[in-house]
């Protein structure tokens, strides 16, 4: 029968342990899930902000391709075909004859 409480107690104090141990477990398991998801925001963030950049980029690059191909600027061919920019490209695509 001693041997039967000695063996009792030896489980009890590991179980106990384990107890103890449990919620730093947890709390472990909990900080690092958040370090992963703050990980994944922020790299998400990067890389949203390098596709609006890219996209900022490359409207840029296609009016500077349009200005050496012609050799004006956008708003001298404005000023040149006495437009608006919110005008209607039927406006501005439109041909005056000379009489």
């Amino acid at each position: 029968m001693e041997a039967y409480k000695q063996a009792a107690a030896s489980m009890w104090k590991s179980f106990s342990s384990i107890i103890v141990q449990f919620p730093m477990v947890l709390l472990s398991f909990y900080l690092l899930v958040h370090f992963y998801i703050f990980l994944i925001l922020t790299f998400f963030c990067f890389f949203l902000d390098a596709a609006k950049q890219s996209a900022a980029n490359s409207l840029r690059n296609s009016a500077d391709a349009i200005t050496r191909k012609t050799g004006i600027t956008l708003d001298e061919a404005i000023q040149i075909l006495n437009v608006n920019k919110s005008s209607p490209m039927e406006e501005v695509t439109k041909v005056q004859l000379l009489n």
